[in-house]
Formats: C-alpha cells, structure tokens, sequence
C-alpha cells in the first residue's frame, strides 16, 4: 500500500479511471470507490489504484500476464455477475503489488486477482479456490 498524497506520486486527471468495488476489498470493506491511475513515476507497466473513499489508501497493480504469461485463473461466475461483465466490455485483471525493501523482495499476489470492467467502471478481487497461484509471487525472478 503506498500513501496517495505522497510526493512521488503524480495523480493526473486525464489518466484516470473511475472503479467501484460494490462488495469493497478484503481487508477494505467500506472503501468502494477507487480511480485506476497511469503513475507517470512507475507507468508502464505499474498502475495505482487509488482509493476515493480514503486518500491514505492506494495499491500499485500490474498485469498479471507480464509476470507469467500463462496466468489463466479460473474465477467463480459470481466475480463476472458482480462486475456485470458484458460480451463487448473491456475487462481487465489486476493483481496487487507488495513492495518489498528491494525489487528482489518485491512480490504479486496472483491468488487474489482484481477483476476490472473498465467499460461499466465496477470491479471485484476475486479470491481463487485452488492453490494454483501465490500470494507472493516474485516480480523478478531469483537465480539459483
């Protein structure tokens, strides 16, 4: 989580996208209302999500598929009934960064990804039944 109001981080309003979260976030229940970013400071391939409801409350996401490209989760029908998810909407998966002390600690948490319909503007984090991803996935892989 990175604070929205700190230095570094330039929100412009032209890069932003509005999201809400009906059911909120796990951990974040009553913070539903969140603005995809483009972060001028970390984009591409980072975005921040940030929140509405709280100004302290924001996440850097990326693209699950530029970590694995096989990533493929199969997620419950009740995800894309929540999201109103359409044949012809642009719906996008997100999963949320942990920033490590160094890029090496830096992880993905693939097991809960976000489930962004940018068309209708709502999304959901989508908890996976199986154990098929981590919660702490590297960004850069560790040689060994």
């Amino acid at each position: 989580m990175v604070a929205a109001n700190e230095s570094n981080v330039t929100m412009l309003p032209t890069d932003r996208r509005p999201v809400v979260f009906p059911g909120g976030l796990p951990g974040f229940p009553d913070l539903r209302r969140f603005h995809l970013v483009a972060d001028p400071s970390f984009s591409p391939p980072f975005e921040l999500l940030a929140s509405e409801d709280d100004a302290a409350v924001a996440f850097y996401v990326i693209d699950p598929a530029l970590i694995d490209s096989g990533y493929a989760p199969q997620m419950p029908p009740t995800d894309w009934a929540q999201i109103q998810a359409g044949p012809t909407d642009d719906v996008c998966l997100r999963v949320i960064i942990t920033v490590g002390s160094d890029a090496q600690h830096t992880t993905a948490n693939l097991a809960a990804p976000l489930v962004l319909n940018l068309t209708a503007g709502l999304g959901c984090q989508s908890i996976l039944e199986d154990d098929s991803y981590s919660l702490r996935t590297p960004l850069i892989a560790h040689e060994g």
